[in-house]
């Protein structure tokens, strides 16, 4: 149960920034991030500028929900991201695929996308590893063919989760983060997956979760987990 003091919604455009101040000292040399981000030290403005993007491609995408625990003063203490696929894909072998239920999914991207290939044009980030990145995205891709099929196919999944004040592995807003995504499964009738990193393995076995798959990628090995609720 969420404390009084504090309550659960959707990020807006307006969270942006404050999202991106939060973010970045949870994701600057914490063992996963460095094989991506190579050059973060040496531009951190534009270390910056790509996850202020990122989440703000989010909020916008269809499909995706950010997920923002806020406390009375407006402070915010944790996130979390879920994605409905295999809508998220924008695929057209999603078609068949029923909308969610109740959740906002009106949004879009495009407009941003175009002002992004442009500026990219002219400032392009130097604090990435092209490769890397490339790499885990067929990574994640590879791990999806596996696991999303069958009655898997569709389903509710979470690659982000962060917490601020507290540690995260014993921090009580993980139920109720990564506790939305299982109960909004219900309401669809699917499945539930996580992304996460080893060492958050025992906080999702915690909640429900069950490991189905196994990655590597550069130094880190991450985990793919389904509720088994």
């Amino acid at each position: 149960m969420l404390d009084p003091n504090l309550h659960l919604r959707s990020a807006t455009l307006s969270d942006v920034s404050r999202i991106t101040s939060l973010v970045v000292p949870r994701v600057s040399h914490d063992g996963f991030h460095d094989y991506f981000f190579p050059h973060q030290d040496r531009y951190p403005h534009d270390f910056a500028r790509w996850w202020r993007r990122y989440y703000r491609d989010l909020i916008l995408r269809p499909y995706w929900n950010t997920l923002l625990v806020e406390d009375s003063k407006g402070g915010i203490q944790g996130l979390a991201v879920w994605g409905y696929a295999p809508k998220i894909m924008g695929l057209g072998d999603a078609e068949d695929v029923p909308e969610p239920r109740g959740v906002n999914i009106a949004k879009d991207s495009c407009v941003y996308s175009w002002i992004d290939k442009v500026q990219d044009i002219f400032h392009p980030n130097r604090c990435t590893d092209p490769t890397a990145l490339l790499e885990w995205r067929k990574t994640v891709s590879d791990m999806n063919k596996r696991l999303w099929s069958g009655k898997d196919r569709i389903h509710w999944y979470c690659p982000e989760f962060f917490t601020f004040e507290e540690e995260q592995e014993k921090n009580p807003l993980a139920s109720v983060l990564l506790g939305w995504g299982p109960e909004q499964s219900k309401v669809d009738d699917v499945s539930t997956f996580v992304l996460t990193l080893t060492s958050l393995g025992e906080l999702y076995e915690g909640l429900g979760y069950t490991v189905v798959d196994e990655v590597e990628c550069g130094p880190s090995r991450c985990i793919a987990m389904k509720c088994e609720e």
